[in-house]
Formats: C-alpha cells, structure tokens, sequence
C-alpha cells in the first residue's frame, strides 16, 4: 500500500519535534510517497527561510526527503479520489485543512 506523507511530517522531522527513526521504522517497507502540493510546501519554506545558510540546509533536507519519498502526479483520478475523502471525511464531522 504505502504511505502519502503530509508537509507537517517533515516540519516536525526538521525542527527535531518527530525522529526521523521513529517514523522510519514505523513505515517499515512501505514506500513512501508526497503529493505535488506538499512538494511545493517544503520548497515555499526553503524560499522563506530568514538567512542563505538557513535556505541552504532546508534545500539540503528538502532533497533528502524527496529522495526518500518522490512526488506522485496529481491528475483527474487523484483529484477525484480527494474530493470523495475529502466529503466523505466531512459527513462524518472530520474536517480536514
């Protein structure tokens, strides 16, 4: 099956709040995978980032992810299948951002 990994999962990993062995370890052989959007995420925070050195250690992380976890396309069938989870979530009381 594999795992679809939120931006949040590798803020938390850079910051030091989750340990990257933990996760590791818990994905197990599962691969591991990110949208485009969170893609697009990591790298909005490589140009945000306040200094050229802090910019160059977040592009060093940002690659190191991607290696590990490739960006997936997003085409008509993800975004089909988003909008049904996503109301499908939303009946149930569980709103997602």
């Amino acid at each position: 099956m594999g795992y679809l990994i939120d931006s949040g999962i590798f803020i938390a990993m850079e910051r030091g709040t989750l340990a990257t062995e933990a996760f590791i370890e818990r994905a197990g052989d599962e691969p591991c995978f990110v949208s485009a959007v969170t893609e697009s995420e990591l790298w909005h925070g490589v140009h945000r980032a306040s200094t050229p050195e802090r910019a160059a250690k977040r592009t060093v992380f940002v690659e190191r992810c991607l290696r590990e976890a490739p960006s997936l396309p997003v085409d008509h069938l993800v975004a089909r299948k988003h909008a049904l989870i996503w109301a499908e979530l939303e009946a149930s009381g569980q709103i997602i951002g």
